[in-house]
């Protein structure tokens, strides 16, 4: 039923949603042990400009339209109030986004 659902709104266009997504650039040149909260990017790095808003439709997800540009990353918080203490995660995904398999990623979804 729900991918029915999702189907007809496809067809009927215009159904997308917005996401904000960090620039994968800046991921890559992070200096920093930890990468600052989403509320922190957005306060802050006013300049630099690391995130993109992006917005989805159903039709292009299911297409892959964005499966070699956009990586989507799902962690666990090691602790209650931060997520990455030792900066293992971060320093995983610099290591992917830098690797060969990594370079076509132009967004990353934390």
């Amino acid at each position: 039923v729900a991918m029915e659902m999702l189907s007809k709104l496809s067809l009927q266009g215009g159904d997308s949603c917005t996401f904000f997504m960090l620039d994968a650039a800046f991921v890559r040149k992070f200096p920093g042990k930890n990468l600052p909260f989403f509320q922190e990017i957005r306060d802050h790095y006013t300049t630099e400009e690391p995130l993109v808003e992006v917005a989805l439709d159903y039709a292009d997800v299911v297409k892959g339209t964005h499966i070699e540009t956009t990586l989507a990353v799902s962690h666990r918080w090691m602790q209650p109030d931060d997520p990455d203490p030792d900066g293992e995660q971060l320093k995983a995904l610099k290591d992917f986004l830098n690797s060969p398999a990594g370079q076509k990623i132009e967004r990353v979804w934390i």
